[in-house]
């Protein structure tokens, strides 16, 4: 049997740049985001390159800069299924999920997905985003917590309105 191939060197960050970074709002505070100047490419994230006749989705670049590579990709993962531009075995997909490990990013990254679709969409014809509402569904016992998520990443911007457990939906308080 062949020896298995050496492992690639984990990526090092020079600390040699007089480049200070751009502050991050209060609500960032603690959070390891990569490294990224202001005028990086890491800075823009469109989620429809290449495609003719249609406006690009951008991500919010405060919001860019808080994904880490894998939700990049989860953020673009969903998109292109959403949005069905991914291919299934009966046709274009529709939906997703996205389920990993605790603390991987799962709820910046789709928090991420709906501020996008709620904000921008690919089409030229209408203004305005892909959605205009969306819902997230979760046991009542992490309700709080996606408002915490959306206060945190999104302060001011995105808005939940909390259905309690056995409440009537036109009863609905905002966060």
């Amino acid at each position: 049997p062949k020896p298995a191939p050496p492992k690639p060197a984990a990526p090092t960050v020079s600390s040699t740049s007089s480049a200070v970074p751009p502050r991050r709002p209060a609500a960032l505070k603690g959070f390891r985001a990569p490294l990224a100047s202001a005028s990086s490419a890491e800075d823009v994230l469109i989620l429809n390159p290449g495609d003719e006749g249609s406006r690009p989705v951008a991500v919010d670049r405060l919001l860019t800069r808080s994904l880490r590579p894998h939700q990049r990709e989860g953020v673009q993962f969903m998109y292109d299924c959403v949005m069905g531009r991914r291919e299934g075995a009966a046709g274009p997909l529709s939906g997703c999920i996205l389920a990993h490990s605790m603390g991987l990013g799962k709820s910046l990254s789709a928090l991420t997905l709906i501020f996008t679709l709620l904000k921008s969409g690919p089409s030229l014809s209408e203004r305005g985003g892909a959605i205009k509402k969306a819902m997230i569904v979760c046991p009542a016992s992490l309700v709080q917590n996606w408002a915490k998520e959306c206060k945190r990443w999104l302060p001011q911007r995105l808005r939940p309105n909390i259905i309690p457990s056995g409440t009537a939906a036109g009863t609905a308080a905002p966060a």
